[in-house]
């Protein structure tokens, strides 16, 4: 008999099969980041899309109506006769407890964004609610409930801050988190001031310490306004129209359909889905940082923050619009007074363009 031959193969030993591993470790160390930064690039992207969208659709506002949609309108309708009128600085704060918050302007645009049948649905001489879980809910806030892919930023992820601490905000409903509007208008632009104060800029209303809640009439869409272009005597370039925010989902109860909240509601008056040009972009995350351990009555911090600051989830800045429908990243080392003043559409002030 011929002896059987045998083919002996040499395997990996385990040394080689860990070196292998280490390498393979390392590589996919080197590759994640560059996923990572990559998938963000393409979610900047498609937020700068969304921002465009949203300055064509008010562009298309603007040519129909001839002006701008007020950022928010106060109050509803003919609100059963009863009217209300601006303080000396041009502000709109709710004395009276017959008053009940409009529209904003995310609703009032519906029609320019593909949403037609949802706005003329809607009974605009009722109330919008200000509130998501407040008491009954008007038709209008039944009808809005639904996700509205444009005001949405795909970088944006719940939960929104890590460094909001989970007690420091109350009343939060992850049910609501689907109507959160990261897009917020752009009411003008000043200084931050606490307490109750009103300049040429418009008005702030005692909220916490560390924070008051901003109302400016400098701007573009702010409470009540009818401005349109031809009031950009700054340069419809050098005025902001419209931009992201990343601070509505600190307080899982309002959406992008929600109205300012008025007397009638009860306690203070933030407003709604518009915001000034106060702090720095992305500032917010410093006030609130700074703000957190000086004071206990720190759970209405985000009503402050909703209304002095732009910001996003994106690293080093946000977008914005500007008056010409324009898109920019806006940098939040900009230098804080020329940002100040882009927020205003006719201080006169010289701007000389983004940098």
């Amino acid at each position: 008999m011929r002896a059987q031959q045998f083919s002996l193969r040499r395997g990996f030993t385990l040394v080689e099969l860990l070196a292998v591993i280490a390498i393979i470790g390392v590589l996919v160390a080197l590759l994640l980041p560059a996923v990572q930064a990559a998938r963000e690039a393409s979610r900047r992207i498609k937020c700068s899309n969304n921002v465009k969208q949203i300055a064509l659709a008010l562009h298309n506002y603007h040519d129909t109506m001839g002006v701008f949609p007020p950022g928010n309108l106060y109050p509803a309708g003919a609100n059963g006769g009863v009217t209300v009128t601006a303080n000396a600085s041009g502000c709109y704060w709710s004395t009276s407890a017959s008053t009940l918050p409009g529209a904003p302007w995310t609703v009032l645009i519906l029609p320019y964004i593909e949403q037609k049948p949802l706005h003329d649905s809607l009974n605009f001489n009722i109330e919008f609610n200000s509130y998501l879980n407040i008491g009954t809910q008007t038709v209008n806030t039944q009808r809005c409930e639904v996700p509205i892919a444009a005001f949405r930023c795909p970088s944006y992820a719940l939960p929104p801050h890590r460094w909001v601490l989970p007690t420091a905000v109350a009343g939060t409903e992850p049910r609501y988190a689907k109507f959160v509007n990261n897009y917020y208008a752009c009411m003008g632009g000043g200084a931050i001031l606490t307490g109750t104060a009103n300049n040429n800029d418009g008005c702030y209303q005692p909220n916490v310490p560390g924070g008051s809640i901003a109302q400016f009439t400098n701007g573009l869409m702010g409470v009540n306004t009818r401005n349109g272009l031809k009031h950009c005597s700054d340069g419809t370039s050098n005025v902001v129209m419209v931009g992201e925010s990343a601070y509505q989902g600190m307080e899982l109860l309002r959406g992008w359909f929600n109205g300012m909240r008025t007397n009638a509601n009860g306690g203070n008056q933030p407003l709604s889905n518009i915001a000034g040009t106060a702090g720095v972009p992305n500032g917010g995350q410093r006030h609130y940082v700074n703000f957190q351990g000086t004071t206990t009555s720190n759970l209405n911090i985000h009503n402050a923050l909703n209304t002095l600051y732009f910001g996003s989830n994106h690293v080093g800045g946000c977008q914005i619009a500007m008056a010409d429908a324009s898109v920019q990243f806006l940098n939040e080392n900009i230098n804080l007074a020329l940002y100040q003043r882009l927020g205003a559409m006719d201080d006169g002030q010289p701007t000389g363009g983004l940098p």
